[in-house]
C-alpha cells in the first residue's frame, strides 16, 4: 500500500514538474507581452506588445538553471549569452506565433485536447515506473490514470492548448507542400548515385613566385584595383589594467584546514574512499579517489614525491600540487619490470577565490578607478603598483580583446566612448580590468603602408593563379590535339590523381564539397574528359573512370519512406522561410542592453 502510495506521488509529481516546465514559454511565455503595467521595466517590443523585465528574467533563470544543471558546472559570460538570445528568441517567436493565431482564428476545443493527450503520451510519462508492466510503457494503465480522479490532469491540458495551435498553424503553413516522384528520384541519385574520377590538379599554391621581382609600382597598382577588398571596420587600441582572480593565502590556508580534518576523520576510522567520494573535488572522486597504478612520472611532480613516500595504508599530509591540495592514501606497492608501482586514492580540495577575496578585489579595483577618473588611468595604476598593458588594433564587433579574451563590455566601451574615458571594471571569468581608449581608427580604406604585406601576398596569390592558368591553358592545347590525360600530364611534369568513388553531396578529399568539380563529374560519361574546370583551389581536368547508377529497384523498395523524409524536409523548409517572413516584416524592438550584457 505504501509502495503504491509512493509510485502514485512520484506520479502527480511529474505530472505536474514536466508539465510547469513545459509551459514556461507557453503558457507563461504568451504573458510576456507587458501588460501588468507600464510601471514595469521593458525589455523590449514585439508589434507593440510589451515584454516586461519580470517575465524575461524569469524565464531566463530557468533556463539558465536547467542548462547549469544539465553541464554540471558555472556558466561563462558566452554561454549565458547565448541563453539570453535564446530566451529573447523564444519570446519573440511566441508572441509573433500567437498573433498568427489569433489573426487566422485557429481554435481548440476539448475534444481535441483530450484526444492529443491519450494518443500521444508525453516521455516523462512513458519512462514513469508506475505506467509500466515489465518494463514496457502500458496503455491500459495509461488510460486508467487518465480517468482517475486523483490525478489532476489540467497542468498537462493547459500546455497541449497551447501546443496544438502552433501545430495547427504549421499544418496550414505546410499543407500545400508536395513533392513529386522526379524530386524523390533526383533526391535519392544525390545521394546513392556514384562516380571516381581520375584527374589532373593545377593549383596556383603549387606555383612558385619570385617575390625580390615584384616591384613598387606592382604593389600600388593592385592596391589600387583592389581598394574595397580592404575596407576596414572601426578599430580601437586600448590602455588596460587587469587584476587576476587568485586565491589569498587565507584561502590556501583553509582549503588546507579542511584537508587536514579530513586526515583526521580518516585516521579516526572513516572510509577514505567513501570521504574522497563526497569531497573530493577530482575526476577520480566518483571512483572513491581511487587513482589505480602509476610509476614515476606521469602525476604531478609533487603529489608523485608524497605517494611515493608512504607506507601502504599511511595517509600524507596535505600536499600542494599545481591542482590543488591533496591527501593521498597508499594503498599497495608492486614491481613493473625494473620500475616500481603504487596504488593511490586521494583526496582533492582546488584553491578558488573565496568570497571575501573577491570582494576585497573589488574594493581595490573600485579604488583604482576612482583614482583613474581623477588623475588618468596610467598615473593612477603607477601609484598603486600596477602595470598599464595595451591591447593592440582589434576590430568594432569583435567579443575577444587581445590581452582580455572573452570581454564583450570593454570592447563596446572602445567604440562607445571617448579618449580619456575610464572603462570598467569590467569582469569575466579571469579577473577584472579597467580600460582606457589609446587610439581609434575609423572605418574605411587605410593607406597602403599600412596593409602592405596583405596587398603584397594578394599580389602574390595573383600571379600563382596566373601561373597556374597558362599552365592548364598549355595542357588544354595537348588534350585537343588527341593525347590522354596521362600522356598529356607527362608531358609538362604533372601528376595524375584519382579520387575514390563519391556521390553528389559527399566531401571529396583534396577537392571539396558541392563544387564545379563535383557537379562535372556527374555530366561526364565514363571515360570522357572534361574541359578546363575552375575551383576556388585551382584548376583541374577531369575524366571519369567508374559510375556506379542508382539503384532503381532498391529506390522502389525504399519510396515511401525517401518521400516521407523529402516531405518532411521541404515542409520545414517552407515554414522556416515562412516564419522567417513574419519576423521580418514584424516591428521588433529590442531593449535588452539596458538590463543585460549581450
Amino acid at each position: 500500500m505504501l509502495k503504491a502510495m509512493r509510485q502514485n506521488t512520484k506520479l502527480i509529481l511529474w505530472i505536474i514538474l514536466a508539465a510547469f516546465v513545459g509551459t514556461i514559454i507557453f503558457a507563461w511565455g504568451m504573458n510576456v507581452t507587458g501588460r501588468q503595467g507600464s510601471r514595469q521595466a521593458v525589455v523590449g517590443v514585439v508589434n507593440g506588445q510589451k515584454i516586461s523585465y519580470q517575465q524575461f528574467s524569469y524565464i531566463f533563470q530557468n533556463l539558465y538553471d536547467q542548462t547549469q544543471e544539465q553541464l554540471g558546472q558555472a556558466l561563462d559570460e558566452e554561454t549565458s549569452r547565448q541563453l539570453l538570445d535564446e530566451t529573447w528568441n523564444q519570446i519573440v517567436n511566441q508572441i509573433l506565433l500567437t498573433e498568427e493565431i489569433e489573426k487566422r482564428e485557429i481554435r481548440v476545443t476539448d475534444l481535441e485536447v483530450v484526444t492529443y493527450i491519450r494518443d500521444n503520451p508525453p516521455d516523462f510519462l512513458l519512462n514513469n515506473e508506475s505506467l509500466q508492466t515489465d518494463g514496457e510503457f502500458d496503455p491500459q494503465k495509461y488510460a486508467a490514470a487518465l480517468a482517475d480522479p486523483r490525478y489532476d490532469w489540467r497542468p498537462l491540458e493547459n500546455q497541449v492548448r497551447a501546443i496544438l495551435p502552433v501545430q495547427k498553424l504549421q499544418s496550414m503553413i505546410m499543407a500545400a507542400v508536395r513533392v513529386t516522384d522526379a524530386e524523390v528520384w533526383n533526391d535519392y541519385k544525390a545521394k546513392n548515385e556514384r562516380v571516381q574520377v581520375r584527374y589532373v590538379a593545377l593549383r596556383p599554391t603549387d606555383f612558385e613566385v619570385d617575390q625580390a621581382k615584384i616591384t613598387e609600382g606592382e604593389i600600388r597598382h593592385y592596391f589600387d584595383e583592389h581598394q574595397h577588398e580592404y575596407h576596414q571596420p572601426s578599430r580601437a587600441n586600448l590602455d588596460y589594467v587587469f587584476l587576476e582572480k587568485t586565491a589569498s593565502q587565507a584561502d590556501e590556508d583553509t582549503v588546507r584546514a579542511e584537508l587536514e580534518a579530513l586526515r583526521e576523520r580518516a585516521l579516526d576510522g572513516e572510509d577514505f574512499g567513501e570521504l574522497a567520494e563526497i569531497f573530493s573535488q577530482g575526476p577520480s572522486g566518483k571512483d572513491g579517489g581511487d587513482l589505480g597504478f602509476f610509476g614515476r612520472g606521469v602525476m604531478d611532480s609533487a603529489f608523485e614525491a608524497g605517494a611515493f613516500a608512504l607506507q601502504e595504508g599511511e595517509i600524507s599530509m596535505p600536499i600542494r600540487s599545481s591542482f590543488g591540495w591533496h591527501i593521498i592514501k597508499l594503498e599497495e606497492r608492486r614491481a613493473s619490470g625494473t620500475e616500481e608501482e603504487v596504488r593511490a586514492r586521494h583526496i582533492l580540495l582546488k584553491v578558488t577565490p573565496s568570497q571575501q577575496t573577491l570582494e576585497a578585489l573589488l574594493d581595490q579595483v573600485d579604488k583604482l578607478a576612482q583614482s583613474a577618473k581623477e588623475v588618468g588611468l596610467e598615473q593612477a595604476a603607477q601609484e598603486a603598483g600596477f602595470e598599464v598593458m595595451q591591447t593592440g588594433l582589434f576590430h568594432e564587433g569583435s567579443q575577444f580583446v587581445p590581452g582580455l579574451g572573452k570581454a564583450s563590455d570593454a570592447a563596446k566601451f572602445a567604440f562607445s566612448s571617448k579618449r580619456g574615458e575610464i572603462g570598467g571594471p569590467f569582469e569575466n571569468e579571469k579577473g577584472l580590468s579597467l580600460v582606457s581608449i589609446r587610439e581609434r581608427e575609423n572605418a574605411g580604406i587605410p593607406p597602403l603602408d599600412k596593409v602592405k604585406k596583405q596587398v603584397e601576398s594578394a599580389l602574390i596569390r595573383e600571379k600563382q593563379k596566373q601561373l597556374a592558368r597558362e599552365k592548364a591553358m598549355g595542357f588544354q592545347n595537348r588534350l585537343q590535339e588527341g593525347q590522354t590525360l596521362a600522356a598529356a600530364a607527362q608531358d609538362i611534369s604533372l601528376i595524375v590523381e584519382e579520387t575514390e568513388p563519391f556521390a553528389r553531396k559527399d566531401y571529396v578529399p583534396k577537392i571539396g564539397l558541392a563544387n564545379e568539380f563535383v557537379g562535372t563529374a556527374f555530366g561526364l560519361q565514363v571515360g570522357e574528359i572534361s574541359g578546363l574546370v575552375e575551383t576556388n583551389r585551382g584548376y583541374y581536368f577531369l575524366q571519369v573512370v567508374a559510375r556506379e547508377e542508382a539503384d532503381l529497384e532498391e529506390f522502389q523498395e525504399q519510396k515511401q519512406a525517401l518521400t516521407l523524409d523529402l516531405l518532411r524536409r521541404k515542409q520545414n523548409q517552407v515554414y522556416g522561410d515562412w516564419f522567417e517572413g513574419v519576423r521580418q516584416k514584424a516591428n521588433i524592438e529590442d531593449y535588452r542592453d539596458r538590463f543585460f550584457r549581450v
